[in-house]
């Protein structure tokens, strides 16, 4: 807002400027009166004779003539000159101390954000909210850490503090159960053998970081599978394998390790799916 009213008053400056230059201009260029005078001059060729001229003549104004004013118009050109680039480098010295560019970029990207059509699709990647990036990364670090181990002797050991260390950060770092408009992709669907539960797992999208509903494998009484009839369960049994999909639902911590440590994944109850059209 404030670099905007600074940009207009610089504006006026500028438009001063050339303004004051020309009425300027304008003024002193007429700063004089021209008159013509006829006047008579004697002749050599005929005796006593005279020959009439015609010459013109430049000469301050009368007191009373409207171009003895113009000398003040020029000078009054020059002051709104001055004015003008006052305006001019003033607005820009506070732009530059004040950093006031900042404020331009964002007004620009917002304006830009404002005028983008709503309805345009946005690539899967560029839809991943912080939270989920951030259970990403939860499990990228542990990865990193288990990869530097030399010692192979040592994996099995550091494999358990690893799950132990994972599932504390989710605890630490998620406070709530929920989570909202996830990205990924579905891997795999498994049906109960009376086909009266439905099991799914899913991998976050540019990860191998994998959430699921059952562990080992999908019965009817498993607490988190999909019950037949249900909405979630048609639309499950619709959806294509390896389809992005957007998931909302909540995390059970209360079996957080057991899940990780058998690599079942994030163990979740689905409470929201539906598939990304690219």
């Amino acid at each position: 807002m404030i670099y905007n009213i600074l940009t207009i008053i610089g504006g006026i400056g500028g438009f001063f400027i050339f303004g004051g230059f020309f009425i300027a201009v304008f003024g002193y260029l007429t700063n004089t009166e021209e008159r013509q005078v006829k006047y008579k001059t004697k002749d050599g060729r005929f005796l006593g004779g005279f020959r009439e001229e015609t010459k013109t003549e430049y000469r301050e104004p009368g007191f009373f003539s409207s171009q003895r004013y113009f000398p003040y118009i020029g000078m009054l050109g020059f002051k709104i000159m001055f004015i003008g680039l006052v305006l001019l480098y003033s607005t820009n010295y506070i732009v530059k101390f004040f950093n006031l560019e900042a404020e331009k970029k964002e007004t620009v990207a917002n304006t830009t954000t404002e005028n983008k059509n709503p309805d345009e699709k946005k690539k899967p990647e560029e839809m991943i909210p912080v939270e989920e990036t951030k259970m990403i990364e939860i499990f990228r670090e542990a990865k990193s850490k288990r990869e530097s181990i030399k010692d192979i002797y040592n994996i099995p050991k550091y494999d358990i503090e690893m799950n132990e260390e994972i599932a504390s950060s989710i605890k630490k770092q998620f406070k709530s159960n929920s989570f909202n408009n996830w990205i990924g992709t579905l891997t795999k669907v498994e049906n109960s053998a009376t086909n009266n539960s439905l099991g799914f797992k899913i991998k976050l999208i540019n990860s191998n970081v994998k959430m699921s509903n059952y562990g080992l494998f999908i019965n009817d009484s498993e607490k988190y599978g999909i019950k037949k009839k249900s909405k979630l369960f048609e639309i499950i049994s619709k959806l294509p394998l390896d389809s992005k999909i957007k998931l909302s639902g909540q995390f059970v911590k209360s079996e957080l390790y057991d899940y990780i440590s058998r690599d079942y994944g994030i163990p979740i109850i689905l409470t929201q799916i539906e598939q990304i059209n690219e």
